[in-house]
């Protein structure tokens, strides 16, 4: 890769990087529960949370969401997203 490229690059990830942390900040403006909030808190002042260190009702949650995953009733991201910004739209 040329450095041009490399530079360019970068600033992809950059861009990216920014746009997704004003995603972050709009969502969380949107969220009222405190526990829910302090859990993101907890989980931004540790990146390197391992599973353990994560309070429990998270891992139930995350736990819960994987069996029904298993049990084929997930809903895709994009979809869960649209219907999220609709919901936020009409409130």
């Amino acid at each position: 890769m040329t450095t041009v490229e490399l530079e360019k690059t970068q600033d992809l990830v950059d861009r990216k990087r920014k746009s997704l942390r004003r995603e972050i900040r709009f969502w969380l403006d949107q969220v009222d529960d405190v526990e829910f909030l302090r859990t993101v808190r907890a989980l931004a002042r540790n990146k390197a949370a391992s599973w353990d260190e994560l309070p429990e009702h998270v891992r139930e949650d995350i736990e819960e969401g994987e069996r029904q995953l298993d049990a084929g009733r997930g809903v895709p991201h994009e979809i869960a997203i649209k219907r999220l910004r609709r919901c936020l739209k009409e409130s």
